[in-house]
């Protein structure tokens, strides 16, 4: 039986089409409240990010670090480990983690030493009590000090900071927190950036 997710034929009009998605956004809003998303374990996600990671050419490793007593932010370290005059770290988006880059790493190593890491509270690094949290500016919080945490564990002092999604939107307010660490911010898709007014005819550089 097709699922809410493979309809058994492809909506056609647009009534059939919003019906489809509604129906989709609903089977997905009660499998998030019911924490039925997908059977797993740590073995298997573990398992399944190094089959990703199969497809990264170049040199890397991957730890645990960590940062906090009891706390690690898992870390995969890539390319040239001598390399420290350019490092490049990569910030995932919301729900992501560190193989949402596994497409890019093998293009930057020849110029920087790449850092990958799971922000606190993803994928397989630790979790964190965000439901404490009263307001997002907490949650901003939590998520700024985890990194700059981390950045200090591993002996990292300036930096160009990659954010995609979400990952852009933690990467701006760290650059805003932490200026003196960050020599480049760049911003993929980011999340939390309004669009471009009508009026502007050139793009705004951050």
């Amino acid at each position: 039986m097709p699922t809410p997710f493979e309809p058994s034929t492809t909506p056609d009009s647009p009534a059939q089409k919003e019906s489809f998605w509604m129906g989709s956004l609903r089977a997905l809003s009660v499998a998030l409240r019911q924490g039925r998303w997908l059977p797993t374990s740590d073995a298997e996600h573990h398992k399944a990010e190094v089959e990703i990671l199969e497809a990264v050419q170049s040199p890397h490793r991957q730890e645990m670090v960590e940062v906090k007593p009891g706390e690690y932010l898992n870390t995969l370290v890539v390319g040239d480990e001598s390399k420290k005059e350019e490092v490049v770290v990569m910030l995932h988006g919301y729900g992501g983690g560190i193989g949402t880059f596994v497409g890019t790493y093998d293009a930057v190593t020849p110029h920087a030493k790449v850092y990958s890491l799971d922000m606190v509270g993803f994928s397989r690094s630790s979790m964190v009590p965000y439901k404490s949290c009263t307001a997002p500016e907490k949650a901003e919080e939590i998520l700024v000090d985890y990194l700059e945490k981390w950045v200090e564990k591993m002996g990292i002092e300036k930096f160009t900071i990659v954010g995609h999604s979400f990952g852009g939107y933690v990467a701006a307010n760290y650059s805003k927190r932490h200026p003196e660490r960050v020599t480049r911010l760049v911003l993929a898709d980011p999340w939390g950036v309004p669009a471009m007014p009508p009026d502007q005819k050139k793009p705004h550089w951050l």
